[in-house]
């Protein structure tokens, strides 16, 4: 693997027989709902829950969602570094 890839593998709610395969996809993408709660865990740290609404729109074919929706194993060779490189000489000229 290269430096700084880490491999995410999501599983279908399904019984092991009723999986369709295993399929190597992108990440997905899913619009997450509105609903925040405040809540506090166990040692009275709050944190925020993202509530059950979500916009569950067809998923792109290739993604992690669209293979697990298909019933099958996505493995997602994830990269670690978000930097958004095309960005960084824009910000160079803006800040120079």
């Amino acid at each position: 693997m290269a430096a700084n890839t880490l491999v995410n593998v999501n599983f279908p709610d399904v019984v092991p027989a009723a999986v369709t395969g295993i399929e190597v996809t992108r990440q997905g993408r899913r619009k997450i709902g509105d609903n925040l709660v405040e809540r506090v865990d166990p040692r009275g740290v709050p944190y925020y829950w993202i509530g059950p609404m979500r916009d569950e729109a067809p998923s792109a074919p290739g993604t992690d969602l669209a293979a697990v929706n298909a019933g099958a194993v996505s493995v997602t060779p994830v990269f670690l570094d978000f930097t958004n490189v095309p960005a960084l000489a824009a910000l160079t000229e803006l800040f120079a």
